[in-house]
């Protein structure tokens, strides 16, 4: 998976927000997203962005799903710098 792909290993931190983030919208959908890509380039931050591709919900924006993802983004960040 992504993990092995990366140029420089993922904490445990980055793969918690990882996890949390494909646990509610599905690996499927992850692996069809910019994240991968970003992640694979070393662009964490780029990746990081990406989580707030969905905070939608029925077509508007979710402030629990905005909420969310900010915590899982937060968590994915942890050891960025």
């Amino acid at each position: 998976m992504i993990i092995e792909q990366t140029q420089k290993p993922l904490g445990p931190n980055q793969i918690a927000g990882l996890y949390a983030l494909i646990t509610d919208i599905g690996i499927e959908t992850f692996r069809q997203s910019q994240i991968p890509y970003f992640i694979k380039r070393g662009r964490i931050e780029d990746a990081a962005d990406g989580f707030m591709d969905w905070v939608y919900e029925d077509g508007e924006e979710s402030r629990r799903l905005w909420e969310r993802r900010m915590d899982q983004q937060r968590l994915f960040l942890l050891e960025a710098f």
